[in-house]
């Protein structure tokens, strides 16, 4: 196998034994009918307990374009993602899910969108499953935290179907911990973003793993990791509280001194308590601002661990 490819596949795998055969299949087919001159597929075991890895691991000795990396335990989809995309040699890096919700037939059309200048392209989900309230709120907040947070406005910032230059797929590779939260890495250093519009089909085998508190719960991880947001607007906030308290406090001693206004404790307490709390508002904002810098200093842990790196042109690696 050359040790450069057009297109690296990743697919992070997690309790999906059963669609692997198909998949892989749709794989092969669509990427040879569309003459990509030379493909591998990264399959990214995440501590899987249904025999997926063992599935794979089939694959790979039938197919040497198949790599397969296994994880000694369930460390999360960015996690996988960011493996898969750091061992992929493809000048195009495309990433799906192993659940056949979304056609693996429209990859030509993602390579397309690149070969047209694009940075990375994601998918656009038109025609969505049916979900509950919750989730759709969920990914509500998700989109529009993910638009706020990144400055790239896309539909669908939940879709995991997405395609990316190898240019953009290196530079991510080297922000550390920040690889907790590739999608969103990605589209900060990709200087031009498109959609395609894709099917999303219902789910063959299994259930989500995403639901409201699990979309929460990752919404607000990345709050504080990705972005310092959150303490900006507390220090904002307080800024606020103590302009608002000292204006409030003038009025008063005007009022006072110039028009006879009679006292009022009460109103003069509240005025010194706000002038006070927006101080303290202020001072957590901005050490909220060094601790987060120190914090991101400060880590070294390993993103994930490799257990096992089989098919392919695999490198034996043990983390990243």
């Amino acid at each position: 196998m050359n040790d450069q490819v057009a297109v690296s596949v990743v697919v992070p795998v997690f309790n999906e034994v059963e669609s692997l055969p198909e998949l892989y299949d749709r794989l092969v087919k669509t990427l040879d009918n569309a003459g990509v001159p030379s493909y591998e597929l990264i399959f990214v075991d995440d501590g899987s307990t249904d025999g997926s890895f063992a599935r794979l691991r089939e694959l790979s000795t039938l197919d040497a374009r198949v790599r397969v990396l296994k994880f000694t335990r369930n460390f999360g989809q960015h996690e996988a993602l960011s493996a898969g995309m750091e061992r992929g040699s493809g000048e195009i890096i495309v990433f799906m899910d192993a659940d056949l919700q979304n056609a693996p037939e429209d990859i030509p059309r993602f390579i397309a969108k690149i070969h047209d200048g694009l940075d990375l392209v994601s998918g656009w989900r038109m025609s969505r499953q049916k979900v509950g309230l919750t989730r759709w709120l969920g990914s509500w907040v998700v989109n529009r935290v993910m638009t706020s947070s990144t400055g790239v406005f896309l539909h669908d910032h939940g879709c995991g179907y997405k395609a990316m230059t190898r240019r953009v797929a290196q530079e991510a590779s080297r922000y550390g911990h920040l690889r907790r939260f590739l999608v969103p890495l990605l589209l900060t250093l990709a200087r031009s973003v498109g959609e395609v519009p894709i099917a999303d089909y219902e789910r063959q085998q299994g259930r989500s793993k995403y639901n409201f508190l699990h979309l929460f719960a990752m919404t607000f991880d990345f709050l504080t990791a990705f972005s310092m947001r959150p303490f900006r607007i507390v220090g904002l906030g307080g800024i606020f509280a103590t302009g608002l308290g000292f204006l409030a406090g003038g009025a008063y001693i005007i009022g006072r001194l110039f028009f006879a206004i009679p006292a009022n404790n009460h109103f003069l307490a509240a005025i010194i308590l706000l002038a006070f709390a927006g101080m303290q508002f202020t001072i957590l904002g901005l050490l909220g601002e060094y601790l987060v810098r120190a914090y991101h200093a400060a880590q070294n842990l390993p993103l994930y661990i490799v257990e096992e790196d089989i098919g392919g042109s695999s490198r034996k690696e043990s983390s990243a």
